[in-house]
């Protein structure tokens, strides 16, 4: 696993991995629209082509932290279609997508690379997470209980608090009321002055009912803070709190 991966979606005080619950359309990121083409196919060409693609990859992440969602992600799927590292590629377009506020646009880009890269454990967590903002809990939890069992077999249990936190939630809003309150106490387990620690020691101190009681929607997750990595591949700053995402497709192709 690329080792700034880890370390940028799991620094435990910069970030946790929410997702909205809105499934709004989005045209941003390269949405449905934008593309205008000024010149015939004959003797179109594409001006990035002339351009490196570490180059590529550079702008988007600098185009990205600056809002330019759209350009941030022709700019990174170029990088990816001439070659770059797609280790950094796929969780900084995950990242833009997110923050342009595109949730199922992130998937599409993240699932089908962890198809062929299973052990990235934690960008898992973030798919996960996304999933049960869109209120997909059974996807949620697919994806959080593989990010856990790859996660231990890795070494690094500890990286895979925020999944069991994340767990669960799922897990009370399908009414499994001692299986939440069993990945609730791991999370404290593992991240006792955890971002989630004063909440989860406050549900673990509730009597636990008699009768399950789904949660209702509204007490999930609303937000995703996500950090954009610098110039280089390190992280950068986050974006403002209260930040929302809502679903669409990836593009099949880039806009100028």
């Amino acid at each position: 696993m690329h080792a700034s991966l880890s370390t940028r979606w799991l620094a435990p005080a910069s970030f946790v991995l929410f997702a909205a619950a809105s499934s709004v359309s989005a045209s941003g990121c390269g949405g449905v629209g934008v593309e205008v083409q000024t010149t015939s196919p004959a003797t179109a060409s594409d001006p990035l082509d002339a351009i490196d693609p570490a180059e590529l990859f550079r702008r988007g992440v600098v185009l990205g932290r600056h809002g330019d969602f759209v350009r941030a992600e022709q700019y990174m799927l170029a990088a990816r279609n001439r070659g770059f590292d797609e280790d950094r590629v796929i969780p900084a377009l995950m990242e833009v997508c997110v923050r342009a506020s595109r949730l199922s646009a992130a998937l599409g880009y993240a699932e089908p690379y962890l198809e062929s890269h299973p052990g990235q454990w934690p960008l898992r967590v973030l798919v996960g997470s996304i999933h049960l903002g869109l209120g997909q809990l059974g996807d949620a939890r697919t994806h959080l209980e593989r990010a856990i069992r790859d996660g231990a077999a890795s070494g690094h249990a500890e990286g895979s608090a925020e999944a069991h936190y994340l767990l669960g939630i799922v897990m009370r809003e399908q009414a499994d009321i001692v299986e939440a309150r069993v990945h609730f106490a791991r999370y404290a387990e593992l991240e006792p002055e955890g971002s989630h620690a004063e909440e989860v020691r406050a549900i673990l101190s509730e009597p636990e009912p008699r009768q399950a009681t789904p949660v209702p929607p509204a007490v999930r997750p609303t937000s995703v803070p996500v950090r954009l990595p610098g110039p280089g591949g390190e992280p950068a700053s986050p974006p403002a709190a209260g930040e929302t995402n809502s679903g669409d497709s990836p593009p099949r192709g880039g806009n100028r």
